[in-house]
């Protein structure tokens, strides 16, 4: 699968309460590791951003105020890491919220080649 000239490596969607991590494993061909989606909300902030971190050895997406019941998206492919050949991993992430449940949605993908 391709979006643009970019091989989508996984993507996955997972339905999770407010207050748990949502862990997706990655285990394929181009990728074996897993990546963490954990979300915020902020009252005193209501900019709706993410962080991403490692935690504990984990790459950790952190939704801050994405809680809009039709949703947020990032609206870019965004960097989450390197692979060892200096490929860069990119993803896009969106989440919309029913009740208290998250509905999130990430998919990763390898930067083109820009040699090829």
């Amino acid at each position: 699968m391709k979006v643009g000239k970019n091989t989508v490596i996984f993507a996955g969607s997972l339905l999770t309460p407010n207050d748990e991590v949502a862990l997706f494993s990655i285990k394929n061909d181009f990728a074996n590791l897993e990546i963490a989606v954990k979300f915020s909300n902020h009252s005193n902030n209501r900019e709706q951003r993410l962080k991403v971190d490692r935690i504990d050895g984990v790459p950790t997406i952190e939704l801050i105020n994405w809680n809009n019941s039709l949703g947020t998206a990032t609206t870019e492919p965004l960097e989450l890491g390197v692979t060892k050949t200096g490929q860069r991993i990119l993803f896009l992430c969106s989440n919309k919220t029913i009740g208290s449940v998250n509905d999130v949605t990430l998919q990763l993908m390898l930067e083109e080649n820009k040699n090829d």
